[in-house]
């Protein structure tokens, strides 16, 4: 058990932003992400940090250089986040692998073991929320998303 209270989830996002835009800078790229208001859930403010981190480093380390990495938090039943980014079409069978712990689209760039999404997955189901991963709107690039459930 983690301790848990609320937490405010636009703020968090907001810090764990800051503390990874660097990666977005050395890429090129844009981040889209427009103000709201302020968003709390309830949950463990390090483990929705670490789930926040990994979000974002894997949308920047992922994207294609040059491009825009879209971020929208909203939600009237409940808080939905959702971070989108521009990269190659994933085959059916990579999206039904990618949360695999260990597991790395082939050929992909950047750093990393592989653990990124199971851990990002592990920490949403500790707090009821449900996390997916699609392509974007055109059938390229990835968007992930977490709900979390209305308080």
């Amino acid at each position: 058990p983690v301790p848990r209270g609320s937490v405010p989830l636009r703020s968090l996002l907001v810090d764990v932003l800051a503390e990874t835009a660097h990666l977005a800078v050395d890429r090129g790229l844009a981040v889209d992400f427009a103000e709201g208001p302020e968003l709390p859930v309830q949950g463990n403010a390090e483990a929705l940090a670490i789930l926040l981190r990994n979000l974002l480093v894997n949308a920047f380390r992922y994207a294609t250089e040059g491009s825009t990495v879209s971020i929208t938090l909203g939600g009237n039943d409940g808080p939905r986040l959702e971070i989108c980014n521009a990269c190659p079409a994933l085959s059916t069978s990579e999206f039904q692998q990618i949360r695999q712990r260990f597991y790395r689209v082939p050929g992909s760039g950047g750093e990393g073991a592989g653990l990124g999404l199971s851990i990002i997955a592990r920490i949403a189901d500790l707090h009821g929320a449900a996390f997916d991963e699609v392509p974007g709107e055109d059938g390229t690039g990835f968007c992930a998303r977490v709900a979390f459930s209305a308080q």
